[in-house]
């Protein structure tokens, strides 16, 4: 199990190249599961789910040269993983 915090401040001493953004808080959660089947022949399965941005606030990057679109909302990302 894993969390990710993100914490920006407002880009307000931007570059030409930059745009002034006010700041913003993320926070992402992972985490997975190894499953082992009872028969000595089979292979492990991984199970992983990430769940980024969780509490869905809009943001914008300072460096993106997109201006007239936000960040991306919640985003749940699960995963299967084996070996043969």
């Amino acid at each position: 199990m894993g969390t990710a915090v993100r914490m920006v401040a407002d880009q307000d001493r931007t570059s030409g190249f930059e745009r002034r953004t006010p700041g913003y808080f993320l926070v992402d959660m992972s985490g997975s599961l190894t499953l082992t089947p009872p028969w000595p022949a089979g292979s492990s399965v991984r199970l992983s789910v990430a769940v980024k941005n969780l509490l869905d606030r809009t943001y914008r990057d300072h460096l993106s040269a997109v201006t007239w679109w936000d960040g991306p909302g919640r985003n749940i990302v699960i995963g299967i993983r084996t070996e043969w």
